[in-house]
């Protein structure tokens, strides 16, 4: 089962001058945050998104093509489809900070990893952000490299210290977020985009959009 994401207009819907009753039913219906749900059972929680809240991505620009990325080393879970976007990385959800604290948005059971405490993993975010290569964090054919995979949900399905080094780049590292900025829109209508949307972003982030309905056991693998 696949999606497919429609293009968005040149400019970002959810600007500051819109009156912000003015959305309609179905919209607000569909800007339920997850933290809201995250102790809910529903079916498909965290796994495929069937039954998960989606959340508000208006500030996205997205690309309307649907491409291929493979998983290395998964023969049950080859490839999965996904379709290439620009988001506010403020609006991504990851299993830590970008000080290395643990995000309590975030569900455990997507993150396996043995807990390294906050300042180790401050460390791990801080030396990958200081020295970001913004070719690194871009487009890629596997799921392990390249920019992370999202699902509809924001959270991170993989390239949780990927998604924490751009925003520790962010907010503490002008000059390479700066260059990483100017990467994504240099090849931004490479990927589909438009460079002027781009532009007008505080902290935009390219991210791989899971496409593809995936069991939570499938995610929890990512």
């Amino acid at each position: 089962n696949t999606r497919s994401y429609p293009v968005v207009d040149n400019t970002i819907t959810n600007d500051a001058t819109q009156d912000p009753n003015s959305v309609s039913d179905e919209t607000q219906k569909e800007l339920t945050v997850v933290a809201d749900n995250a102790n809910t059972d529903v079916p498909g929680k965290h796994g495929s998104d069937t039954g998960i809240p989606k959340q508000n991505t208006d500030r996205a620009v997205r690309s309307n093509k649907v491409q291929k990325n493979y998983l290395l080393d998964n023969k049950d879970l080859p490839e999965l489809d996904i379709s290439y976007e620009i988001v506010e990385s403020d609006d991504m959800i990851s299993s830590h900070d970008e000080e290395g604290s643990v995000n309590p948005l975030y569900p455990k059971e997507l993150q396996p990893r043995e807990e390294r405490g906050s300042n180790v993993q401050r460390e791990i975010t801080n030396n990958r952000a200081i020295g970001l290569i913004p070719e690194v964090y871009g487009d890629a054919p596997t799921v392990q490299n390249g920019a992370p995979m999202i699902g509809s949900d924001n959270i991170v399905d993989a390239g949780n210290n990927r998604t924490m080094a751009l925003k520790r780049m962010y907010k503490h590292f002008p000059k390479v977020a700066a260059k990483y900025k100017q990467w994504l829109i240099d090849n931004a209508q490479r990927l589909g985009m438009d460079p002027a949307a781009i532009a007008k972003m505080e902290k935009p982030m390219l991210i791989k959009r899971r496409v593809s309905d995936i069991t939570p056991a499938q995610r929890e693998f990512l």
